[in-house]
């Protein structure tokens, strides 16, 4: 991402532990059109990708607290480009994604995300 020619709108960083599942059969295809929504605490995308599997990141900081609803099949939600919420699927998609911080089980997503810090300061270390 530091390098003078990366381009987000062509490339997207994501972490080795996201690698496998990624690439089905091939290389990723491009998004050919997408819409986001906001909905009380939710976030609502939809995307159309060329015939294959997609990233889009979207302009939203990731969080394990985000409980997706897919609509039809099934994508992911992972963290991109350090710290930017991603969706992994495959032709066209339609999620709903919830805010589910809170108190008891609901916390632990929280926990989760305070420990994306440390891993992120320790790669950042071996950037120099």
């Amino acid at each position: 991402m530091r390098t003078p020619g990366f381009d987000p709108r062509q490339t997207v960083v994501v972490a080795e532990s996201e690698g496998p599942g990624l690439d089905k059969n091939g290389a990723l295809v491009p998004l050919r059109s997408s819409w986001v929504g906001l909905s009380g605490q939710s976030l609502i995308f939809s995307g159309v990708s060329a015939p294959g599997r997609t990233i889009a990141v979207l302009p939203f900081r990731f969080s394990h607290c985000w409980q997706p609803s897919w609509e039809g099949t099934p994508g992911r939600v992972i963290r991109v480009d350090a710290a930017l919420l991603g969706v992994v699927f495959d032709n066209a998609v339609r999620v709903r994604l919830s805010w589910t911080a809170g108190y008891g089980l609901r916390a632990r997503c929280l926990s989760e995300d305070a420990a994306l810090v440390p891993a992120a300061h320790g790669a950042g270390r071996g950037l120099r």
